[in-house]
């Protein structure tokens, strides 16, 4: 039997955790020109979530014209949860595309946590990151337009996406470590279910932010000037940035891979601890080796840790293999600075048919499975995601919606069935073999054509039987006694009669079998005497 080696990489970009850090921060100014005055630096770190720092006067006389200014900054794990609330500018303004693209991106999701992750996720999955973007500040909206922004461009697009949907979030700049030396940095916190959450897209740090960050400004976007100094005079400005101390913890302690056939899916397992009071988030990313097709197809956006410790999962799909081959598949996990190595082996081809072990419609036996998202069920469950024997199901329960369906037992013309939804989720809806797929929020209604005779449905799997008959042709009756006409048909059974009087007499009759309705007409025709018509004259009047 051949062996084959190949490699395979999952790559989950966060830095590492600095949870304190004591750095010693210095501003150099270098004043040209003559005259005298007075510069004010408006971007210090004072006392925000995360940071708090002193520095000396910010407010600098010169002469004399080489200036600095020093700043203790000590970071620690602290939540700001005071309301504030910041205006739409012309750099965070959004269109109606806009909306649309944040709505569809936050659909389902319910907290302000989640909704602020989801819109996160796409900013990284449709935004490329680039440096070369230039010195100039862009919108929002050119970023969503362009596709691509350094880090004040994104953190504008993520302010603008989040505050489209009604979240309330701001712009924050100062400094971060990129490994090899502390450069101008901007990033945003969206206020959510834990206080001012950050958001750092360019760095792909989300519901924290770690020490290597320096935090100087927060306000509605990036267009404040960092100094304010009198015109006819030129200022540079430069900064060093000394670390002193830090305090690193391990965010992935543990990492595991199972044996896996082709064809099929096999499972990773983190041990994570987040040392924070607040989720921390992680983007998963998959790079596959050259002929081996490989995808995430759990998580579908990003890895939610909660605080503790906590073991965390990614089911990855694998591609059918030669047969009598063997491949070993090498993981390499990195959490920044860290790396965790394991492997698996895939070894035959296996096709996961059918589903699992269902004990009744929308329960099913999960025993021997992973449960992927940690819900609590005893033997059987009727949601959630699950990795069983090699296969990963995705169990959506129908409990979340409710069905109520409107439709006539008789059709004399076009017949419509009416179902309307309420709840939330998808739902899959197949009338005559025509199927239609959606995702109900709150409420929706459907129509659908029937048939005479039998219609099959399926609701969310459900089977249901409808039959369609046309009525029997309509056949009225009369009789006439006298003074009085009766009606009888074959489809209304009720005997309705009426007053006659001498002459032409109309009679609008309203006749039903079902929900069909027919108008018919009938005319009776009472031939009087002398005699008769003066006591049908008497008749009408008393």
């Amino acid at each position: 039997m051949r062996n084959l080696l190949v490699l395979f990489i999952l790559l989950m970009t966060s830095f590492a955790l600095v949870t304190e850090g004591t750095f010693q921060i210095q501003f150099d100014f270098i004043v040209e020109g003559g005259g005298s005055g007075e510069i004010s630096v408006i971007e210090l770190p004072e006392d925000f979530s995360g940071q708090e720092g002193s520095c000396t006067e910010s407010k600098l006389n010169f002469p004399p014209y080489e200036l600095s200014i020093n700043c203790d900054v000590r970071t620690f794990p602290k939540i700001d949860t005071v309301y504030e609330e910041y205006d739409i500018t012309d750099l965070t303004a959004y269109s109606s595309e806009m909306i649309h693209v944040a709505g569809t991106a936050i659909r389902g999701k319910v907290s302000k946590f989640d909704k602020a992750m989801a819109i996160a996720s796409w900013v990284v999955e449709n935004i490329e990151y680039d440096l070369g973007v230039g010195k100039t500040q862009e919108t929002a909206k050119w970023t969503f337009e362009n596709k691509v922004g350094t880090c004040d461009e994104l953190s504008h697009l993520f302010i603008s996406l989040a505050s489209s949907v009604n979240l309330e979030a701001r712009y924050v700049s100062g400094y971060a470590y990129d490994g090899d030396e502390w450069l101008p940095h901007a990033w945003a916190e969206v206020l959510t279910d834990y206080g001012w959450t950050p958001i750092d897209v360019a760095f792909h740090e989300f519901g924290y932010i770690d020490g290597r960050h320096i935090t100087v400004y927060k306000g509605a976007d990036g267009s404040n000037n960092f100094l304010y100094y009198p015109s006819g005079n030129l200022i540079e400005h430069s900064f060093t940035i000394d670390t002193i101390s830090t305090k690193e913890i391990p965010l992935l302690s543990k990492v595991n891979s199972l044996d896996g056939k082709g064809d099929s899916f096999t499972l990773i397992d983190f041990d994570i601890f987040n040392p924070f009071s607040e989720p921390l988030v992680f983007f998963p990313k998959l790079i596959s080796p050259l002929n081996f097709d490989s995808q995430v197809v759990y998580p579908q956006s990003f890895i939610i840790a909660p605080p503790g410790k906590t073991k965390q999962y990614a089911v990855l799909s694998l591609p059918e293999i030669q047969a009598n081959y063997i491949y070993t598949i090498p993981v390499v996990t990195y959490v920044g600075g860290e790396m965790i190595s394991t492997n698996f082996t895939v070894e035959d081809n296996m096709i996961c048919k059918g589903g699992l072990n269902e004990i009744k419609p929308y329960y099913y036996d999960v025993l021997d499975c992973v449960d992927l998202e940690n819900s609590s069920f005893e033997g059987v469950a009727s949601n959630g995601k699950f990795f069983c024997n090699g296969c990963f199901y995705e169990v959506t329960p129908p409990m979340s919606r409710i069905y109520s369906y409107d439709y006539p037992s008789f059709c004399e013309d076009e017949c419509n069935l009416t179902i309307e939804i309420i709840g939330e989720g998808n739902y899959e809806i197949e009338v005559n073999k025509n199927l239609t797929k959606g995702y109900v929020d709150v409420y929706n209604k459907l129509s659908f054509n029937l048939i005479e005779g039998v219609n099959i449905i399926f609701v969310d799997g459900v089977k249901k039987e409808i039959v369609i008959r046309r009525p029997p042709e309509l056949i009225v009756n009369e009789s006439i006694d006298k003074w009085e006409a009766c009606f009888e048909s074959n489809w209304n059974l009720n005997k309705e009669c009426y007053n006659l009087r001498c002459g032409e007499n109309s009679f609008n009759l309203i006749a039903s079998y079902g929900r069909v309705i027919s108008e018919v007409e009938r005319n009776v025709t009472k031939d009087c005497n002398l005699w008769e018509k003066i006591i049908g004259f008497f008749r009408l009047t008393f």
